[in-house]
């Protein structure tokens, strides 16, 4: 980081910036080999903004998608967000709210929907909205398919008619006679959620566990 202050050499901080900068028309595009990368992994509340309306009281309301109620802004908020129709109104956890280009918003996010899984509630993203469609995906992509109900499988796995559903759980489980369950003395459990696999020879597989492979792999598709 080059220092800012009176012991700071503003001729050569800029003859730096041109060194690390290349013109072309219109705009400036500083070197990008240097910056670090990060990913996502902050949760907001969004909706697509349908309509922009002023009001003769200097307020202006954002119209929200899937008739969600308005949001009334100040003129200097839109002055500073510069909102779209089409785009994204966003508001994070600490309050602040902005606006994002539909195509940067989808790219970057996943709406989620409470759910009841295994009688827990949990964040399952609709299937419309996850990124990769159908094909090669990744394994944390594939999960969330598992979770909204779909069967999953992996395109490189050498046996035919594999693949994997996610089984929910079940409270006060009650145990037929002559199970390994009773032999045990348990006449009733809670039994947890568990991944289950069809195997190639048609048989069903209880608590398929996954491999370095499986969880690396980008090749995960719909069933």
């Amino acid at each position: 980081m080059i220092p800012f202050g009176p012991a700071s050499d503003p001729t050569n901080h800029k003859e730096k910036m041109k060194m690390n900068t290349k013109q072309t028309v219109g705009e400036s595009i500083y070197s990008r080999s240097t910056l670090p990368e990060f990913k996502c992994h902050k949760r907001v509340k969004a909706a697509r903004i349908v309509e922009i309306v002023g009001h003769a009281t200097l307020s202006v309301d954002l119209y929200l998608d899937d008739g969600l109620d308005p949001i009334g802004v100040a003129p200097d908020w839109i002055s500073k967000h510069q909102p779209q129709i089409g785009s994204y109104y966003v508001l994070y956890n600490d309050g602040y709210s902005s606006v994002s280009p539909a195509q940067a918003f989808e790219e970057g996010y996943l709406e989620v929907a409470p759910m009841m899984t295994g009688g827990v509630q949990s964040d399952i993203p609709p299937l419309a909205i996850i990124p990769g469609a159908n094909t090669n995906f990744s394994f944390g992509v594939a999960l969330l398919h598992l979770e909204a109900g779909s069967k999953v499988a992996r395109a490189g796995w050498n046996g035919k008619g594999m693949w994997l559903i996610l089984v929910p759980g079940t409270t006060q489980c009650e145990f037929r006679e002559g199970s390994p369950y009773r032999s045990a003395g348990l006449v009733q459990a809670d039994i947890n959620p568990h991944i289950d696999m069809m195997t190639a020879d048609g048989k069903m597989q209880p608590g398929w566990l996954a491999s370095q492979t499986d969880m690396l792999a980008m090749d995960w598709v719909l069933v």
